[in-house]
């Protein structure tokens, strides 16, 4: 299984999903994405969050984006967040968006050293 080494906000590349994004920016490496994110185009590494994206409070780093999250096509570190990207609980931590959504499994990160095999 993958577990996250950091606490409090998980840092995606050189940036973070921003304190507050919606719902009240709960951490993300202690399992959640706000209830209720809203999105606003907020940094996240090179690229944003697109804006409405919208979330469920579900496990990130266990291995969820939560149910109904709206992408927009823009960079997350060396892939991409698939333009209408429709979410499910499909994992995260294993390096990829799970291949058929929106746009076929672009990888997030190569490696992190807040992320490791266990």
């Amino acid at each position: 299984m993958w577990t996250c080494t950091q606490k409090s906000f998980f840092s995606f590349c050189e940036g973070k999903i921003a304190d507050g994004v919606g719902g009240g920016g709960h951490p993300l490496c202690e399992g959640k994405i706000a209830d209720g994110v809203g999105g606003g185009g907020l940094p996240l590494c090179e690229g944003k969050i697109a804006d409405g994206v919208g979330g469920g409070g579900l496990p990130l780093c266990e291995g969820k984006i939560a149910d109904g999250v709206g992408g927009g096509g823009l960079p997350l570190c060396e892939g991409k967040i698939a333009d209408g990207v429709g979410g499910g609980g499909l994992p995260l931590c294993e390096g990829k968006i799970a291949d058929g959504v929106g746009g076929g499994g672009l990888p997030l990160w190569k490696s992190d050293p807040h992320i490791k095999k266990t």
